[in-house]
């Protein structure tokens, strides 16, 4: 596995995308309801502070999210189930201290 982007939660996406464009010069590649694709950052609707959520994600590409998993699980690490959303497999995990990431085939 690779580190892939680092997911930034995000209460206006496409305010926020624009800045990392306009300021920071990262080009946006996807701009859609809640998502935004620039590449190693993502951002992700839905960014309420919320008990637990430290308000990113590091996503760890993978191209068979479940083997992944299995040989994480094997090593210690605590993962839920993976999701399926058509082509899109995701498993989210959290390390020790608590902070959340992420296994993806969006590589």
């Amino acid at each position: 596995m690779k580190l892939s982007r680092i997911i930034i939660f995000s209460r206006d996406v496409e305010k926020l995308a624009r800045w990392y464009a306009d300021v920071l010069g990262l080009r946006i590649r996807e701009l859609s309801d809640g998502w935004a694709d620039l590449g190693e950052v993502a951002l992700h609707g839905g960014g309420k502070k919320r008990s637990g959520d430290c308000g990113h994600k590091l996503v760890f590409g993978a191209r068979d999210v479940a083997a992944a998993r299995e040989r994480l699980v094997e090593r210690g690490a605590r993962l839920g189930p993976v999701r399926r959303f058509g082509k899109l497999h995701l498993c989210d995990g959290k390390d020790p201290e608590g902070n959340i990431f992420q296994i993806s085939n969006r590589v």
